[in-house]
């Protein structure tokens, strides 16, 4: 072989190589580009589920602010901590566990949460079910409620 002839064979090689980490990179690029495009997505998705959530949040902890320091006549003579009423054992200390603790003056301090706190399936589960206990207790005892300025 002549050195024109391998010359040539090297810059085949050479050009066929450059040409298969040109198609390897675009191939990279367009990967790497849907994956930051499936990150702002999600992140969007996120600012909407923390648009959702934080009203919820706002109206569970106004509930618990009412309810945590009330008492209801529940016979002539006798209070009950509306709190027991309101809330089952487990839930209370769900309650008191990821959206805040009641304080030695027997009120509830929430807690401030973040927003990555806030998006955790297992707050807004608990959020969830204080709304849904809170309107299960306005329903069936509406003249508790009423005391408790919860209705």
């Amino acid at each position: 072989m002549s050195i024109p002839e391998l010359i040539g064979v090297l810059g085949g090689v050479v050009g066929l190589v450059g040409g298969l980490a040109g198609m390897a990179g675009t191939y990279y690029q367009r990967k790497q580009t849907r994956l930051m495009q499936e990150q702002i997505d999600g992140l969007k998705g996120r600012d909407t589920s923390y648009a959702e959530w934080t009203p919820k949040w706002e109206q569970a902890t106004d509930a618990l602010t009412k309810i945590y320091p009330g008492f209801v006549n529940t016979q002539p003579g006798t209070s009950t901590n509306a709190s027991g009423l309101v809330f089952t054992k487990s839930l209370l200390q769900r309650i008191e566990h990821h959206l805040g603790k009641k304080t030695w003056t027997g009120k509830f301090q929430p807690k401030a949460l973040l927003k990555d706190e806030l998006l955790n399936p297992v707050v807004q589960e608990v959020i969830n079910e204080v709304l849904d206990a809170v309107e299960k207790f306005k329903k069936e005892h509406t003249d508790w409620s009423r005391s408790l300025k919860i209705l």
